[in-house]
């Protein structure tokens, strides 16, 4: 089953065929990992952005959870909707498209407005942190903070790629995403109250995170297998115990 869901007045994006021809078009590929594939291409003298979040259309354990949830395309671009409908500066949603089987997604991505820009430097961390209240009054807080996510354009600030998330644990999630956005911007902190209990929580749980993350990486490094592949590796006989000092060094 194919869904489409379209964002403008345009009605060639309503079309599943249309939307599909726009995704293979050539372009300029602004990101690919495992985790997603991001391109910039140019239909009918308009820059769109493509993106598909590889890891929840062949991942086996989000597949199965997409069973029960929105594809992450059209998470996102709902996202970017409510912060156009409040007056937050982000990108334009286009159009998200996804093709389930029993189910589970098979195949998903999203289209978006290109904004031109720079990645924001120092003198707009109090624009950025503002930009992120405003986010905050909505109930939401941003998904992913790094300043990367965040351009300046002709004076203006503006959140790109931008999924919300419920601020499940108010003002300690609030400085969490405060804090990754701090973590490159120094100067966000004269803006954040430091001194606050739910400050230094959220400084806590960010350490904790950050760490835990580092150190999983650097386990897969030394085992040099793929994610997901550590209880296969430990049952082996052949397989030596990995030092946790030869991993930290």
């Amino acid at each position: 089953m194919i869904k489409v869901k379209n964002y403008t007045l345009n009605l060639d994006f309503n079309d599943p065929d249309k939307i599909f021809e726009i995704y293979k078009l050539d372009g300029e590929i602004l990101k690919s990992s495992k985790r997603s594939f991001v391109k910039l291409v140019n239909y009918r003298g308009y820059k769109i952005v493509v993106k598909e979040p590889r890891y929840q259309n062949k991942r086996k354990r989000f597949r199965l959870l997409s069973l029960f949830s929105k594809s992450e395309a059209e998470k996102a671009l709902n996202s970017m909707e409510l912060l156009n409908k409040n007056g937050i500066p982000a990108n334009k949603p286009i159009a998200s498209y996804e093709k389930r089987s029993f189910g589970m997604i098979k195949k998903s991505f999203e289209l978006y407005e290109h904004i031109e820009g720079e990645v924001v430097k120092n003198e707009h961390a109090k624009d950025v942190i503002s930009l992120l209240k405003k986010i905050h009054s909505l109930g939401y807080i941003h998904s992913d903070t790094q300043v990367r996510n965040f351009i300046s354009n002709e004076n203006q600030v503006y959140t790109i790629d931008c999924k919300l998330i419920p601020k499940t644990f108010g003002k300690i999630s609030e400085n969490y995403a405060f804090l990754g956005f701090a973590v490159d911007i120094e100067e966000a902190l004269n803006y954040i109250n430091v001194k606050s209990i739910s400050y230094k929580i959220a400084c806590f749980f960010y350490l904790y995170f950050r760490f835990f993350r580092r150190t999983k990486k650097k386990i897969r490094l030394a085992l040099n297998l793929q994610p997901g592949r550590y209880k296969e590796a430990l049952n082996k006989k052949e397989k030596q115990l990995v030092s946790i000092g030869s991993i930290f060094d």
